[in-house]
């Protein structure tokens, strides 16, 4: 996860991770687990690339309306399945 910010976004520090919920999607109907870790805390530098030409900051209830569907969805099943009593704060390790 933070290579991919590392590479998407630029990241260059961070606070703390925080593993909220664990979650099943069926994209495409296959079978997928995911996890929902919220990263506070983070710093970036954008690195501008052919796939990256804009970094922006959107609350989950906010997003621009370009936003892909598929993302929405992911997003909405992600806040679904929300715990917040099950909240984990993991080791920074950068």
């Amino acid at each position: 996860m933070l290579r991919e910010l590392r590479e998407e976004i630029g990241l260059t520090d961070y606070g703390v991770i925080e593993a909220v919920t664990a979650f099943a999607h069926r994209p495409d109907h296959r079978r997928g687990k995911g996890t929902l870790f919220i990263v506070r805390g983070v710093v970036y530098q954008p690195r501008w690339s052919l796939e990256v030409n804009r970094v922006s900051e959107f609350s989950p209830n906010d997003l621009p309306e370009m936003t892909a569907k598929s993302t929405r969805d992911l997003l909405a099943l992600m806040a679904s399945n929300l715990r917040i009593d099950r909240v984990q704060t993991l080791p920074a390790t950068p």
